[in-house]
């Protein structure tokens, strides 16, 4: 009979994840890091969008500011325009402030209905308007050609009547009863 071979010694198998070498590589947790960091990237800058356009709109600069920026702006600017040219432009942006300061319909009327003159019974115009009446009747008559201004004078003078108009006190507002009257044939509270 043939003799049987010799058993080996048997090994017991080895926990997987224990024998080195045999677990997750370095790089698989590198890649996974990364595409975390990208993903959450990914999210803030989602969120971040989504929260600019739906975020409550801003309130407009001061009308003041505005106009002053305007004016200096057009006074830094060389002269490359004409005087009437440069009468509209400062007509304009003096009427906008105006708009934007008190409501009325500036941009759209002439200076005598701005300063209340082509209506007998209307009241005088507020100390605001009434400080940019100089600028208003001046940019009328470079316009029109009456007259001449140099264009520096007249955005120099439209500034001086910004800034006195800003200086100039406000309305007083009309006083509020803290009770309302009662109504007639009322029941008593």
């Amino acid at each position: 009979m043939i003799p049987f071979p010799e058993l080996e010694k048997i090994v017991e198998p080895v926990a997987p994840g224990s024998a080195p070498g045999a677990g997750p590589a370095w790089w698989w947790w590198l890649l996974a890091a990364l595409v975390a960091t990208l993903a959450l990237i990914t999210v803030f800058t989602l969120l971040r969008n989504l929260i600019r356009h739906f975020r409550f709109p801003s309130t407009p600069p001061d009308p003041a500011i505005e106009a002053i920026r305007q004016l200096e702006t057009l006074q830094r600017k060389p002269p490359t325009t004409t005087e009437t040219e440069t009468a509209a432009t400062v007509s304009t942006i003096v009427r906008h402030y105006l708009d934007r300061l008190s409501g009325i319909m500036a941009r759209y009327t002439t200076t005598e209905e701005i300063m209340g003159h082509s209506r007998k019974p209307a009241p005088p115009p507020t100390p605001a308007i009434s400080a940019c009446e100089t600028i208003l009747a001046s940019c009328d008559q470079i316009r029109f050609g009456n007259t001449s201004i140099p264009p520096a004078i007249l955005i120099s003078n439209a500034l001086n009547a910004i800034r006195a108009s800003q200086a100039a006190p406000a309305p007083a507002a009309p006083p509020t009863s803290q009770q309302p009257p009662p109504l007639p044939h009322a029941p008593a509270a």
